[in-house]
């Protein structure tokens, strides 16, 4: 079952988990919390306090603690509220799920590093196992290591939140990612600038300006709980051949967040790979 429920602020409607009565909601439109009413197809917005913060275009974040913040489940009418990993916590929720299923040897073509290492390990602690018995425990480590690995990627795809993109110089790889760091309260806009495989993606070389989607998982500061320390977006089109589903995903992306993207790199002069608090600047 599910409740469908009206925001008063942006005017969107939105299906979410019927367990989710009673409870507050981000509305994924405006991000404004909007009270679940059991059975009912309206909830009433509740208005920001004088002293908190609203953003008219507000951009893609994931959400802290959901001990921290249990009225503010960002479920939205493609989430899912079972939300079980094996290497990711299960306390955070990105507010766009990227919700990809990735083609194994599409990801492995385009960021080869690390199940190379892997299986390169495991091949090789396999090969030493009539020279020496201990060379087992090498290949249970290292395929232990190649198993998890795939299963983190998986899940990034997955519970990742999906974020606007934009191709720098398709010839160095450079793409500008945004985001909000925040962890929930204040606005902690960022852009991350980063090389990517872009001559592996689906559908070939893109050019410069093209926009794209990348999913991202968030990194904790041990020092600062308003904001994430960084976060490490992965190009969807280098992760899966499916055509379809790399159009869906740049569907969740408003027009919106586009153009807050183009503004924010207005404010970032430098096209080196980095990570720009723009807060900061």
């Amino acid at each position: 079952m599910a409740i469908t429920i009206h925001c008063d602020n942006c005017g969107r409607q939105t299906r979410v988990a019927d367990e989710l009565a009673g409870k507050r909601v981000r509305c994924p439109g405006c991000k404004e919390p909007v009270t679940v009413t059991d059975r009912t197809s309206r909830a009433q917005v509740t208005p920001p306090s004088p002293t908190q913060k609203s953003s008219p275009k507000p951009l893609h974040r994931p959400f802290a603690s959901a001990a921290d913040e249990p009225d503010d489940d960002p479920t939205t009418e493609l989430a899912n509220p079972t939300y079980n990993t094996y290497t990711m916590d299960d306390y955070t929720r990105a507010s766009n799920p990227g919700r990809i299923r990735i083609n194994l040897i599409k990801y492995w073509t385009s960021y080869p590093k690390w199940p190379t290492i892997w299986l390169a390990g495991t091949l090789l602690f396999a090969a030493l196992i009539p020279l020496t018995k201990g060379a087992i425990v090498g290949v249970m480590l290292c395929g232990l290591l190649l198993v998890l690995y795939w299963i983190r990627v998986r899940e990034h795809f997955i519970h990742g939140c999906a974020l606007p993109a934009i191709v720098l110089n398709p010839i160095e790889g450079l793409v500008a990612v945004s985001t909000d760091l925040s962890t929930g309260e204040g606005e902690y806009p960022a852009v991350r600038i980063l090389q990517q495989p872009l001559h592996r993606m689906t559908g070939g070389l893109p050019k410069k300006g093209q926009r794209i989607v990348a999913v991202a998982i968030y990194e904790q500061d041990p020092n600062q709980t308003d904001y994430w320390a960084n976060f490490h977006p992965r190009l969807v089109a280098c992760a899966t051949t499916n055509v379809k589903a790399i159009e869906e995903s740049g569907k969740t992306i408003s027009e919106e967040d586009w153009t807050e993207l183009e503004q924010m790199l207005t404010r970032v002069k430098s096209r080196q790979p980095g990570l720009y608090r723009l807060w900061e600047l």
